[in-house]
């Protein structure tokens, strides 16, 4: 049989989302949102086709049975720009967050708002991060202005093995978060609030304080 392409198929869990599965309860709305500016609906719509056709983890997919959970990423597919009534970025993305759903492989939904030109991007947990939102938003800016993407680097799920793997073998501070978490509970508060005045000499000829001037 064919090989698999590496962008596309069953994926490693990262060590955050089998924490997510740890934790427990409903993964429903919850998710993170941003919006950014747009020049126009057409441009947008066509930046969210090309970031989502470029980046795998946008078209992950979470199978969940009897606690185990599974993920692929799907292959590309047309992304639907919804136009929202409202000018209310937060308002857009309340109703987005409703959009999501990982087991049906909707973890990231788009929303244009006509009157104020903007973008506004809802995405589930599972598939972006703080730190992945700046790959992201880079992005959709340099697709709305329509440049090409810079070339992918390390795939998703080559990242998503490392850090298994890492996680696996790296227990090296294993002994100091043990000894830390079984640290005795801090010093009880006084219960109350205490103020100290402290009267200092005016400053000498010549010298300036440190206030702002």
């Amino acid at each position: 049989p064919a090989p698999v392409d590496p962008e596309d198929g069953p994926l490693t869990p990262t060590p955050i989302i089998l924490r997510e599965r740890e934790i427990g309860g409903s993964l429903s709305r919850f998710a993170q949102a941003r919006a950014l500016p747009g020049a126009g609906f057409a441009e947008a719509e066509r930046a969210v086709n090309v970031v989502v056709a470029a980046h795998p983890a946008l078209r992950m997919r979470l199978r969940a049975e009897h606690g185990v959970w599974a993920l692929r990423t799907e292959p590309a597919r047309a992304v639907t720009l919804v136009r929202a009534d409202t000018d209310d970025p937060a308002a857009a993305a309340d109703e987005a967050a409703d959009r999501l759903d990982p087991e049906a492989g909707q973890v990231i939904a788009f929303t244009w708002l006509d009157v104020t030109r903007t973008l506004v991007v809802t995405a589930h947990h599972i598939a972006i991060d703080a730190v992945s939102w700046l790959i992201l938003l880079d992005d959709l800016a340099t697709a709305m202005r329509g440049a090409a993407l810079p070339p992918p680097t390390t795939s998703y799920a080559e990242y998503a093995d490392a850090l298994a793997t890492a996680s696996a073998h790296d227990i090296d501070g294993l002994g100091h978060w043990v000894h830390t978490l079984q640290a005795p509970a801090p010093l009880p508060t006084t219960g109350g609030r205490h103020e100290i005045t402290v009267d200092l000499p005016p400053a000498g000829r010549g010298q300036r304080g440190g206030g702002l001037e």
